[in-house]
């Protein structure tokens, strides 16, 4: 069983990602787990038994159960959600993780305010202009104090984990092949398998045109512009 979990913060592509996954005939690709798809559904997708006994676990019960009797098969889940499942999944080896995340957090921040503009999550309006304060800023910092904490843990304990972040998902305006040949090859599936290239990299203003106090904030929060994780772990437990 190659089963694995992508864990990721709200808009940080973590959509695109799934969609990419999806493509590839030997994965079982879901989109936000638990949230989106009943029990029931989950289990009928699966041609799994329905009876009530296992319609009705808990929903970790039900991750394991689930991910006990699939092969491939994939969810996505925000580090914003149940903290219980994500101690779940640093507690179950057998369950591999890809780990997305944004490594501009400002544009992560914008494109969260924007999208609260529109019905369609996945859209947001690129003509929209903001103008933020910290104290909007120092709303998400939970967030990314959460995803730091959750990656740190995984890292520390030698989790099965595959890191991603979403600029690196193009190149040349493209979804990056060797990437996700990399990422397949992780999964223990066909790595040479060629991902739907119809994605493009969306054509948005850069963030000075969209805030209209950017070199106010940008002065504030100078390392948002650029704060990756994973380079921050590295340095802390070099140094721990």
């Amino acid at each position: 069983m190659n089963n694995f979990i992508l864990v990721s913060e709200p808009r940080s592509g973590s959509s695109l990602t799934i969609n990419l996954l999806k493509s590839h005939p030997q994965l079982n690709v879901y989109n936000e787990f638990l949230s989106l798809f009943p029990h029931k559904q989950l289990l009928e997708k699966q041609s799994f038994t329905t009876n009530s006994n296992i319609i009705n676990l808990p929903d970790i019960d039900f991750i394991n159960y689930f991910y006990t009797h699939s092969t491939n098969a994939c969810f996505k889940y925000f580090t914003i959600h149940n903290p219980n499942v994500l101690y779940f999944l640093l507690e179950n080896p057998h369950i591999n993780i890809v780990f997305l995340q944004r490594t501009n957090k400002l544009s992560q921040i914008v494109s969260f305010l924007q999208a609260q503009y529109t019905d369609v999550w996945s859209q947001i309006h690129h003509n929209q202009t903001l103008t933020l304060t910290p104290d909007v800023i120092n709303n998400f910092i939970p967030w990314f104090n959460t995803s730091l904490h959750f990656l740190t843990t995984l890292i520390q304990n030698h989790h099965n984990v595959f890191c991603l972040d979403y600029e690196s998902l193009f190149v040349n305006d493209h979804i990056d092949q060797s990437l996700f040949h990399n990422l397949f090859s992780f999964l223990n599936v066909d790595k040479h398998y060629v991902t739907n290239n119809t994605y493009l990299k969306q054509e948005l203003r850069t963030l000075d045109k969209i805030i209209s106090n950017y070199n106010y904030i940008t002065s504030i929060y100078p390392h948002f512009l650029n704060f990756n994780y994973f380079n921050f772990i590295s340095t802390y437990i070099s140094y721990s």
